[in-house]
C-alpha cells in the first residue's frame, strides 16, 4: 500500500522547486509505516498537454521545464 505524502504538482520548474524545498522540510522517512509507504508523486512525464487547439505530429506534448529541469526532477523523485 502507498499514500500521497507530498501536495499536487504541475509541470513548471516553480511547482519543482517548490516540492524539493517541502521534501527536504519533511522528514519523510516517519511517512512510512509496517506494510505501506509514502509515495513522492512527483514526476512529469508527459507534460500537461498545451493550450487551445494544438494538433502537431512531431511533438504530442508541450513541455513545461526543460530537458535540465526535468533531469533535475527525476534525480530527486529517485533519492526521495
Amino acid at each position: 500500500q502507498a499514500w500521497k505524502i507530498n501536495p499536487d504538482h504541475h509541470d513548471n520548474w516553480n511547482s519543482t522547486k517548490s516540492l524539493i524545498g517541502y521534501v527536504i522540510q519533511q522528514n519523510v522517512t516517519k511517512l512510512d509505516g509496517e506494510y505501506g509507504w509514502g509515495y513522492f508523486d512527483f514526476l512529469m512525464t508527459g507534460g500537461q498537454g498545451c493550450p487551445g487547439d494544438y494538433n502537431n505530429n512531431q511533438y504530442l506534448h508541450c513541455p513545461g521545464q526543460t530537458d535540465d529541469e526535468y533531469m533535475t526532477e527525476f534525480a530527486v523523485f529517485a533519492i526521495a
